[in-house]
């Protein structure tokens, strides 16, 4: 393996020979062969350990990996992430929260120690794995290139080896690792799909490994043709103009792909091709706004403008007395409500604590909302309410932090609720 990875190197990242490396390694077989290999072409590198604070095991890997990093004198990092509470605030699965705080650390690492590449040791049945997960999921051609081998200063250079491969070339050369016992649960979708779905065919398949790299590069061969074809398209109907992007109908209505086309050239909007679609029969004038755009029916053609984005509004409350100088009306008394409206809410002043925001909404927020069971998605909310997308864009958020305790006029954070005959609430009343 070791001659093969080798050529891999020279022919695929030639560069790194040259670079300020760091090795994301989680103390197991794929990161540790990954290690090895390096250290025996000769190319410097740093390690990085991820303790997101939810196994015991961490401890003792951190130890491993530190010990490791001394007898080959290479520079360890480790941080401790509270995974727990950042998935909780965001409202993320924990693997997905795993996988933001991991990358938002090495880019801090990669800035402070200007490392030019971040390796990690995704191998080829991560690939086989992502690739059938993005298949169920419907997430189109671009879906079923699998892991990109670059993306930005991430770079994945076991992608072309099989887990078999690596596990015999960590026996052959002696390699310690640690074993995470998490990866043999059944707890996450990814290990579901491994351990029940890519282990049966690739016992099934013996050859899986080369026919699946002949359908990727098959994929990736597709694709770029597809990307020329709608490159040549653009060239003829698609015009920018000072005011944004003019897109002629007639050809796209014509299209005999034109759930594809449209997908292919709005989805980067934040568009669907269903709504695009039903544009195209719309009259002129009508309008579909995603967060960042504005796609408007004309007599003869689409017009695409990039709108303001709102999202980084925000107002800081010191006090209950900065209501005042908001651009929307909301009143603050201490009177106890008769009969709550709608548009009020009686919080609890005990469990406010300034300073709070006024914002709009953003990616991962949620709350408890009154009169349900469990916890909400704002975004999930807005889906159900039926809003449109002005309405999401225009409707506030009061915050304590990152926690939603009104959505200003329309249903409140029950943590937040008080007991409608206290004398410990505040009441506010949000008017149009």
């Amino acid at each position: 393996m070791k001659k093969e990875f080798e050529l891999h190197i020279r022919n695929k990242f030639p560069d790194l020979f040259g670079q300020n490396v760091l090795i994301a390694n989680s103390s197991g077989v794929d990161s540790m062969v990954l290690s090895d290999l390096l250290k025996r072409l000769e190319i410097p590198f740093s390690i990085a350990y991820c303790h997101f604070q939810l196994r015991k095991e961490a401890d003792r890997e951190i130890l491993f990996l530190e010990d490791w990093a001394q007898q080959h004198q290479l520079p360890f990092y480790n941080h401790y992430f509270e995974t727990q509470k950042y998935a909780d605030d965001k409202g993320l699965s924990i693997q997905m929260a795993a996988r933001e705080l991991r990358y938002q650390w090495f880019d801090q690492l990669a800035n402070e120690h200007q490392f030019d590449a971040i390796l990690t040791a995704h191998h080829l049945n991560d690939q086989l794995e992502t690739f059938l997960m993005n298949s169920l999921r419907a997430t189109g051609p671009k879906g079923l290139l699998g892991i990109p081998h670059q993306q930005g200063k991430v770079q994945r250079p076991l992608l072309p080896f099989t887990k078999r491969q690596i596990i015999d070339y960590a026996h052959t050369q002696n390699l310690n690792w640690c074993e995470d016992s998490s990866n043999a649960t059944d707890t996450y979708q990814r290990n579901r799909v491994r351990h029940h779905i890519t282990l049966a065919l690739v016992k099934e398949y013996p050859q899986w490994a080369s026919q699946f790299q002949k359908t990727l590069n098959w994929n990736t061969q597709q694709q770029a043709f597809v990307t020329d074809g709608i490159a040549q398209w653009k060239k003829q109907y698609w015009k920018e103009t000072t005011k944004g992007i003019r897109v002629e109908v007639t050809p796209l209505q014509k299209h005999s792909h034109l759930a594809f086309l449209s997908h292919e050239l709005f989805s980067p909007f934040g568009f669907h091709a269903k709504e695009v679609e039903k544009l195209l029969g719309a009259t002129s004038g009508k309008a579909l706004f995603s967060e960042t755009h504005k796609l408007q029916r004309e007599r003869q053609h689409l017009q695409l403008e990039r709108t303001e984005s709102k999202e980084w509004i925000s107002y800081s409350l010191r006090n209950w007395a900065d209501l005042e100088s908001l651009p929307l009306s909301i009143e603050q008394t201490i009177v106890p409500p008769t009969l709550l409206e709608p548009h009020q809410a009686y919080l609890d002043s005990r469990q406010i604590h300034f300073p709070l925001q006024l914002r709009r909404r953003q990616q991962g927020d949620f709350f408890y909302p009154t009169g349900m069971t469990g916890k909400k998605s704002i975004s999930k909310y807005f889906k159900d309410e039926k809003y449109s997308q002005q309405q999401k864009e225009n409707q506030w958020l009061l915050c304590k932090e990152q926690e939603v305790i009104w959505v200003v006029g329309k249903r409140c954070n029950r943590k937040f609720v008080c007991a409608p005959k206290s004398s410990e609430g505040v009441l506010l009343t949000f008017t149009q």
